[in-house]
């Protein structure tokens, strides 16, 4: 999904979305100095309400997203930090940011291209 092909109104759901995701995988001591906000991350993510256009079910609807996969993608990723005490190794996914980012896992990713001739 090119973030430059969404319309505004899905970059802003995109964006809430990851918000949540990063909020919830912080390591363990993180997310123990902001707890309220992780309380409200998690409570977004397990509501099935779909009253409103940026409850979670919806943003997932508009951005063609399985809800279901992506809850147990992050509880899965949740489990791996708490079981390394925190250590885990960083998140195979990067943030989005700006008008090129691409969710792309690292180890998908090509590597750059050098344009330099010699």
């Amino acid at each position: 999904m090119g973030l430059a092909r969404l319309q505004p109104e899905r970059r802003l759901m995109l964006a809430v979305l990851e918000d949540v995701v990063w909020t919830l995988l912080r390591a363990p001591g993180a997310q123990a100095e902001n707890a309220g906000l992780v309380a409200e991350a998690e409570a977004w993510l397990a509501s099935d309400d779909t009253t409103g256009p940026f409850a979670f079910v919806n943003v997932c609807h508009a951005l063609d997203l399985e809800a279901e996969s992506i809850r147990a993608a992050i509880a899965r990723r949740r489990r791996a930090v708490a079981a390394a005490n925190g250590r885990a190794r960083p998140s195979p996914f990067r943030r989005m940011n700006g008008e090129r980012g691409l969710a792309v896992p690292r180890e998908r990713r090509r590597a750059p291209r050098c344009s330099a001739r010699r």
